[in-house]
């Protein structure tokens, strides 16, 4: 199995100058296409900071530890580190092959979190991305989904690069043949019990007796779209940063549509509002997407509507949409007190409670004078509505309830406010403003916030809660 040297003229072989320096992973399966893949790098190594090669083990078939022990020796032959990755496929959940995708990209990023900039590298070639981009015709992908197989992106802590698109897989398997490299065939590939399968095996040998050259022209078609789709997020991005705010001092973004015309701009706010939920790991359908939209255009007085996506509430407050906190209603009358370890400069204080952990950190997005916090604070969540507080610039005590009526703060985020107090006596609202003894007691900032009154002194601190 040694690598012979051969011609390369007839194939484009991509260039791999474009990673240098940086740290490699192969994703390595055994078969054509991750072997070409795995000698190419190989005959580029010395362009990286590090090159390894991890095969991910799904246990789906009899025949998989055979690959694995061609793989290691594979690697061995040349001094490439290997490492098998055992994983596990719950075949009761929906598509097999999406779950042993999800598990496979999930046991790779592992590999990356160490290493400073990472590149891993897939073996998908012209082949494979025709194959996706008919798949996700069929499932009525956007444009996103039929660019889901790009040359390059993002991810975990590095990059996800795909050398051989360029490639056609009978290019990738010419260049095997020539320079001696061997590799192993998946059984399963004949079976069209999978949907790839079933499009590689049964569609496209149609498609290319009639056009012959259908996989260049789909990357071409890809390539287009690509460019277009560029242009089209940099109108999105500019959209959502201005039309995305937050609520004071947490860490939610809000989608504000105020800005938008109800009917003349409804595409492009569906597209705002798809991606302005994709930065935040959600992707409803396209179903859920319009019932949002109907609770936009056609708001029912005192009402807020939502949607649910994996257990995840999405509301419509007004203009605003927005995810409802996990812990909404959870902390009712719930009281945490939280120390900083004897340390009264510690920036960072916790406290913990049965199912949640509590944080304060510095708020880097609020300069100004440092504001120093006592060493021991109590939070009250979502106290009772007759509780009283008496606030600077007003000659009596206010309602809390009056009080969040006044600030516009949605029922379902009331949770993100809780009263605090030092040594027995509350001392504002957190993030919010300061009670008559809070000021009394820290003085106030002169930065003032867009409401016209002094920031308060927890706005320079910003409460994190996460689950256990």
């Amino acid at each position: 199995m040694n690598h012979h040297n051969s011609s390369d003229s007839s194939i484009a072989l991509p260039d791999w100058s474009r990673w240098a320096g940086r740290p490699w992973i192969i994703a390595l399966s055994g078969g054509a296409d991750s072997s070409v893949l795995l000698a190419l790098a190989h005959k580029n190594r010395q362009k990286a900071a590090s090159l390894e090669a991890v095969y991910v083990h799904h246990h789906l078939q009899a025949v998989a530890d055979s690959w694995e022990d061609f793989c290691r020796k594979r690697c061995q032959e040349l001094g490439i580190p290997f490492t098998c990755e055992h994983v596990t496929v719950d075949t009761s959940r929906g598509s097999t092959e999406a779950e042993a995708r999800k598990v496979r990209y999930e046991a790779l990023s592992r590999h990356m979190e160490a290493l400073h900039n990472p590149v891993l590298f897939t073996a998908h070639h012209k082949n494979d991305l025709l194959e996706s981009v008919l798949l996700a015709l069929f499932r009525g992908s956007s444009l996103r989904g039929l660019l889901s197989l790009k040359p390059e992106k993002t991810f975990r802590n590095g990059t996800l690069a795909r050398p051989l698109l360029s490639m056609t897989r009978s290019e990738i398997e010419e260049y095997a043949r020539s320079n001696g490299i061997r590799y192993v065939t998946d059984p399963t590939n004949l079976k069209d019990c999978y949907d790839r399968n079933f499009i590689r095996n049964r569609v496209t040998p149609l498609l290319r007796e009639r056009f012959p050259d259908c996989a260049e022209a789909t990357a071409l078609t890809v390539e287009h779209l690509a460019m277009e789709e560029r242009v089209l997020e940099r109108h999105i991005a500019a959209l959502l940063k201005e039309n995305t705010q937050k609520f004071p001092g947490i860490s939610i973004p809000v989608l504000n549509l105020g800005g938008f015309s109800r009917e003349r701009e409804r595409d492009e706010v569906m597209l705002v509002l798809r991606e302005f939920l994709r930065r935040q790991n959600l992707t409803p359908s396209r179903g859920k997407l319009e019932e949002l939209l109907r609770m936009w255009l056609f708001p029912v007085p005192d009402k807020t509507g939502h949607i649910m996506e994996n257990g995840t509430r999405i509301t419509v407050y007004g203009d605003c949409i927005h995810r409802v906190p996990f812990f909404h209603d959870r902390l009712k009358n719930c009281t945490v007190r939280l120390i900083s370890g004897g340390q009264p400069d510690n920036p960072e204080l916790a406290g913990d409670s049965p199912d949640y952990i509590f944080r304060i950190v510095r708020n880097p997005e609020v300069s100004g004078p440092d504001l120093p916090l006592p060493p021991e604070i109590t939070l009250h969540f979502l106290p009772a509505l007759s509780e009283k507080l008496r606030f600077p610039g007003r000659s009596g005590s206010t309602l809390i309830k009056n009080f969040w009526k006044e600030n516009r703060i949605p029922v379902y985020l009331r949770c993100c406010y809780p009263l605090w107090s030092t040594g027995g006596e509350i001392m504002g609202v957190w993030h919010l403003r300061d009670t008559v003894r809070g000021r009394e007691k820290f003085g106030i900032p002169r930065e003032q916030d867009p409401r016209g009154f002094p920031l308060p002194v927890s706005a320079a601190w910003e409460l994190r809660i996460t689950k256990e």
